[in-house]
């Protein structure tokens, strides 16, 4: 099911409320802490963060934020709403995401990434690097990497790309960190060699390139950001696939 946004059919309280807060709230600062197997560290935004970042504004505006979730066994339905409270109009978006097994770790992970989705969506969010690493890539406002463009490094798909060469290809210590990070995620390998097949046009983790612009660097990233978990959930997965080829 296609992310859905949804308002009510009287406007005239909710728009102009939802714009006053927009204005007060400032992107989350990804200032949590997080630690591979590996360990390697690296800095998100949590739920608390984006929770933080919307409360002062929408308690001026007098906005209620609530977040249904529904589903089955196959999939997770996160319903994200805003009521503007004296007019009870509202703005909702409903998304889907599919899941791998009906586990605590595989749904509960499902469930959390919808709900940060859904108030990045409705006031039009993003999380920010510390580092500032996505300005130095230069990727336009609000484009997820693997969505309009090739990530940095990559070459389009069917174009034939080529393993680096020695002096940049990615390091043990990155290809280590891949594996780490998905692990955490609960991301199988097969998905991870897909998408690099998809978004890099390469079958092995020994063909991504290093370096802080390249390939390697880009799918850290992407795991670690949400957007290799966002692009499985968003595709039919064939339960009878296996990962009979390491990455």
């Amino acid at each position: 099911m296609d992310p859905i946004l949804e308002w009510s059919d009287e406007r005239d309280k909710i728009v102009p409320a939802m714009f006053a807060a927009g204005q007060e709230i400032s992107n989350p600062k990804k200032t949590r802490d997080g630690q591979t197997g590996n360990k390697q560290f690296y800095k998100f935004a949590d739920m608390n963060d984006f929770l933080l970042a919307i409360d002062e504004a929408v308690k001026n505006h007098k906005l209620l934020l609530t977040q249904g979730i529904g589903g089955d066994a196959s999939c997770v339905i996160v319903e994200t709403q805003v009521t503007e409270v004296e007019s009870c109009q509202w703005v909702r978006f409903r998304y889907s995401l599919a899941t791998r097994d009906t586990t605590p770790k595989s749904q509960g992970s499902a469930i959390t990434y919808g709900r940060k989705y859904g108030i990045q969506t409705v006031f039009n969010m993003y999380g920010e690097d510390d580092d500032g690493t996505n300005a130095g890539r230069g990727d336009p406002p609000g484009q997820r990497r693997g969505q309009g463009s090739a990530p940095p490094g990559s070459s389009p798909p069917g174009s034939g790309g080529s393993a680096p060469t020695n002096g940049n290809a990615a390091t043990e210590k990155q290809i280590k960190a891949i594996f780490a990070i998905a692990k955490a995620e609960n991301i199988e390998p097969q998905t991870v060699k897909e998408y690099m097949e998809q978004h890099y046009n390469v079958s092995s983790s020994s063909d991504l390139t290093g370096g802080r612009d390249g390939t390697a660097s880009a799918l850290i990233d992407a795991l670690k950001s949400g957007d290799v978990f966002e692009w499985s959930s968003g595709r039919a997965t064939d339960p009878t696939e296996e990962a009979d080829v390491p990455y």
